[in-house]
């Protein structure tokens, strides 16, 4: 769990402390007895020097002579290697040691926009705009979104900026306005998230069907732009706290992770967890959570549904050690009346689903695997 002091130690030096950084004992025991296994050369260096510069570890592995078959995981001994994944533990390694040096930056800079870009849940009041029809338009974003394969991260900025633009505009909005609104928001995030945003001309003929002129949705993007100002287009969301959750607690308990078949259940709980992140989206009354308090809510939800969905787990023991990390998660982070906030977002699931107006599209697009 994620608290003010978490990153104290994670079984890895700061690199910043020492000339030379070393790999934690673990990993080099793990990396000697794949050596041993294949009868390879016991001579292999499995220091990591920061003023090495010759030949970085990743060449090192490249250069070993390791057979591309993949050995079997035992359940005893999950700790061995092909050549292909030795490169994934040496990028894990740098990821850890990236968590230990800016993970505490990283957690207090997204909770500080969490608080600068917060909504009230009252921000349609103004408006002459329905709930519905804006769930409406979150749920086609979905679609739009998920046909061009675009992030998660896309998906929850195109949802903020077109939430901030509907709280901070003075202008009194109806049911009709809310197509180019959204069009301009999806038009904006793309292009800010993605590496290849989709083209113009997509969003007035394939997306908007002729209905709005590029000039039409340059022009709202530009008033967009003006009203929630350039800034506010760096957000935290509910998802980038989920992420941040989830990297924590899978580096925190790495060795029960991977034995069995924990790191499946590990994926399908992170996976519910977004999907009920994407629904709080849905909903306005669920902007009196604040991002970090919605990630949280969106965990232990997942971890309810997923052992409703699947009594056979409870029967290895499995649902106490993710008990454990909610009860852990809520002692470090006090939320005003969270049982009655979970059980709202948990009930939201059921109403989502036999809401009538809306086409559904996070079940077409981006369903659960194990439902």
């Amino acid at each position: 769990m994620i608290t003010e002091n978490s990153f104290l130690n994670y079984g890895i030096e700061d690199p910043e402390d020492k000339e030379n950084t070393e790999m934690n004992n673990q990993d080099i025991k793990v990396i000697k007895q794949y050596n041993k296994t294949n009868d390879l050369n016991e001579n292999l260096k499995m220091e990591i020097s920061s003023e090495e510069n010759e030949e970085s570890l990743s060449e090192k592995i490249n250069n070993l002579n390791i057979t591309s078959n993949p050995i079997s995981q035992s359940k005893n001994n999950p700790f061995t290697f092909t050549k292909e994944n030795l490169n994934e533990k040496y990028f894990e390694l740098e990821s850890r040691k990236n968590l230990l040096k800016y993970g505490e930056k990283i957690y207090s800079f997204n909770k500080m926009l969490a608080v600068k870009n917060s909504i009230p849940e009252f921000f349609l009041s103004k408006h002459k705009l329905s709930e519905n029809a804006r769930m409406k338009m979150v749920d086609w974003m979905i679609e739009v979104l998920s046909c061009y394969n675009c992030s998660n991260e896309t998906f929850f900025l195109s949802v903020s900026i077109m939430d901030q633009f509907l709280f901070k505009t003075n202008s009194i909005l109806k049911n009709q306005n809310i197509h180019l609104i959204g069009i301009a928001s999806m038009y904006i995030a793309n292009k800010f998230e993605e590496i290849y945003p989709i083209p113009l001309k997509h969003f007035v003929v394939k997306i908007g069907h002729n209905k709005f002129k590029d000039i039409i949705i340059k022009s709202q993007t530009m008033r967009i732009l003006e009203v929630i100002s350039f800034e506010n287009l760096i957000i935290s969301s509910v998802y980038d706290f989920i992420k941040i959750y989830f990297f924590d607690f899978y580096s925190n308990n790495k060795i029960n992770l991977i034995c069995n078949d924990s790191f499946i259940i590990y994926q399908k709980i992170q996976e519910t967890a977004i999907y009920f992140g994407k629904i709080s989206v849905h909903y306005v009354k669920f902007y009196n959570l604040n991002d970090k308090e919605k990630a949280i809510c969106s965990i232990c939800c997942a971890i309810q549904l997923f052992f409703e969905k699947n009594p056979f787990c409870l029967n290895l023991g499995k649902k106490k050690f993710y008990n454990d990390w909610e009860i852990f998660i809520l002692n470090n982070n006090h939320i005003n009346h969270f049982n009655q906030k979970k059980n709202d977002l948990y009930n939201a699931y059921f109403d989502y689903h036999n809401n009538n107006y809306i086409s559904h599209n996070l079940d077409k697009f981006c369903p659960l695997s194990y439902i």
